[in-house]
């Protein structure tokens, strides 16, 4: 049974989740600028942040798994809180590297604990199902990831980088303190002495093709970065009505994760399908973008693409814990790991491309991407 204190703290952890990674990509600027590094040390310094998931985000979640769930999200917050103050603190390269290596750590067991309290706390309607819950959490993420900007440019405006950052931290503690005060008896009790290893997971052929899938959709994700602003660019939109367009390409993301966190308990069996759906759709849809010439036709089709995509990754993680039931928190934290591997491989190469190609060009690459990820995706929903 949830209550309001369990709510809140979910909800403002999973708002977290997404203002966290939006706020270390918006300092890489203001890096440069603070220690007066060059373009290559402050991408680096920024890169450590999401090579820190590799290895902290399974492992906080085997932790999340065997009961320490409030321990692994309370500590996480702090870790964020703490690095971020340090982040406002550094006045040398050596100290700029280690409070990003504690905020990575820290942000590891906030995404892997908070993702895992969704299912737990969240959701609408009377009965909704995980991954309505999951959907319903993934909007605050998203809305953090907007603000995250925003706020961090007001701040600095209005107080400077280094005490816009101890404010924040701030914020942030105040979030650990919601959850430090949540009874333990509302959250999953630890395993019995039979609880599986978790290396069993890595024998089992379905977290190899839900690996595949998600790795894919990370890679997507990334492209949804460079390649609707100059598509609609392509399409004659500009000035206020570009911005509006992109506007309501990620409305629409963010108004199907709101659908979608309706889905009663009862629609377990065919989600797996209304994945696999929303993947053709956007597929079918990009494909017959890279074609179109029409002024509102094109963009009606990027916006049926921002809806298709926005349930998918809640989705997919749901999807994982709904699986491995027995081991959720170690399951979801290997996918989100997997995160870090595309935001360093994935991003800067669409970049680069983004730099010397056309928007149609650009939008191949996550319709090559889509067909890719319906064969595993499509074998995982049959297996089932």
């Amino acid at each position: 049974m949830s209550t309001p204190l369990l709510i809140t703290g979910a909800a403002t952890t999973s708002f977290a989740i997404g203002f966290v990674p939006a706020l270390v990509d918006s300092l890489a600027g203001a890096l440069r600028q603070q220690l007066k590094a060059q373009e290559r040390w402050a991408a680096v310094i920024v890169a450590v942040f999401y090579i820190t998931w590799l290895p902290m985000m399974p492992l906080s979640g085997w932790a999340v798994d065997r009961g320490y769930i409030k321990e692994v999200l309370f500590f996480g917050l702090l870790g964020c809180a703490l690095g971020v103050a340090w982040l406002g603190l550094a006045n040398s390269a050596r100290s700029l590297l280690t409070s990003i290596l504690v905020l990575g750590v820290g942000y590891s067991c906030l995404a892997t604990a908070g993702i895992r309290l969704m299912p737990i706390a969240l959701g609408f309607g009377a009965r909704p199902s995980t991954m309505a819950k999951v959907n319903a959490g993934f909007v605050l993420v998203i809305l953090g990831a907007i603000v995250a900007p925003w706020l961090v440019s007001a701040l600095q405006r209005r107080w400077g980088y280094r005490q816009g950052l101890l404010y924040l931290s701030l914020g942030v503690v105040i979030n650990a303190g919601l959850v430090f005060l949540v009874p333990h008896d509302l959250l999953p009790a630890p395993p019995g002495p039979t609880a599986p290893a978790w290396s069993e997971a890595l024998y089992d052929y379905r977290l190899w093709l839900i690996g595949a899938v998600v790795l894919l959709y990370f890679a997507i994700e990334n492209c949804m970065e460079v390649w609707p602003q100059p598509y609609l660019k392509e399409l004659r939109f500009e000035g206020r009505a570009l911005t509006l367009a992109l506007l309501t390409f990620w409305v629409a993301f963010m108004l199907a994760r709101l659908g979608f966190g309706w889905l009663p308990r009862t629609s377990a069996a065919y989600e797996p399908w209304l994945l696999f759906g929303l993947l053709a759709v956007s597929a079918f849809t990009l494909g017959n973008l890279v074609g179109a010439g029409e002024y509102s036709s094109g963009s009606v089709g990027v916006w049926l693409t921002g809806a298709c995509y926005g349930p998918l990754l809640p989705g997919f993680l749901a999807l994982v814990m709904d699986i491995f039931d027995n081991q959720p928190a170690t399951t979801l934290g290997m996918m989100l790991a997997l995160s870090g591997v595309d935001t360093l491989i994935v991003r800067p190469l669409m970049t680069r491309l983004a730099n010397r190609s056309s928007a149609r060009t650009l939008m191949r690459v996550p319709l090559v991407l889509a067909l890719i990820m319906a064969g595993p995706l499509l074998f995982l929903v049959l297996s089932r």
